[in-house]
């Protein structure tokens, strides 16, 4: 019984904080790695608003998204290379950039899945999969930045060549010193986007 109050209680949460919705002013354009199969990469920028915030989250092209902040059991729950792509892109990213916080990436998902009509299970589910599961993919994104692996390419390298594997290409770009840039409207390094929290500001 005090499971089930406790869960009740964290939706309650989850709901009442992640009540904006976020709407797609493009549509993504992507190009799959033939090597691996599922990996893929924005061909041209991709631009999310929050009505509630009036912020965008710009994701520039050339980013690299395999879907997989979305743990893979979850994606069982939505259609990640459907319906959903768009809030899976933007949490990929999200999980890339790390200047919001963890959580606020995942409530950014919660509320995107909202706009795009995933149900209340999906959306829940979806939520706490990535809140329990999710450190996972946070953490290897944060050492391969320090690394010096990049998940956006620069606009000479995104022709990718035919059935080449995203980890190998990855590798190539860092042994020839191919560093990531942000441009457009992407946040420089330091910045906390404004995007962030989804309490108005105004």
């Amino acid at each position: 019984m005090k499971i089930w109050i406790v869960l009740a209680v964290f939706i309650f949460a989850a709901s009442s904080s992640a009540n904006a919705f976020v709407q797609a002013t493009s549509n993504p354009n992507i190009r799959l790695f033939q090597g691996d199969g599922v990996t893929f990469a924005l061909q041209g920028p991709l631009v999310y608003r929050i009505n509630l915030t009036n912020a965008a989250v710009f994701i520039p092209s050339g980013f690299v998204t395999d879907f997989a902040s979305v743990p893979w059991f979850a994606q069982s729950v939505v259609s990640v290379l459907g319906r959903h792509s768009v809030p899976a892109i933007v949490h990929d990213y999200l999980y890339w950039h790390q200047k919001c916080t963890r959580k606020e990436a995942d409530l950014i998902l919660y509320a995107t899945m909202q706009e795009y009509d995933a149900n209340w299970f999906q959306r829940h589910a979806v939520y706490w999969m990535v809140r329990i599961f999710g450190g996972w993919s946070w953490n290897e994104n944060a050492e391969s930045k320090k690394s010096g692996f990049i998940r956006i390419l620069p606009a000479q390298w995104r022709e990718i060549p035919e059935n080449k594997d995203w980890r190998i290409y990855r590798q190539e770009l860092l042994e020839k010193g191919i560093t990531e840039k942000l441009e457009g409207g992407a946040n420089a390094e330091g910045d906390r986007p404004n995007y962030c929290s989804l309490d108005r500001q105004d």
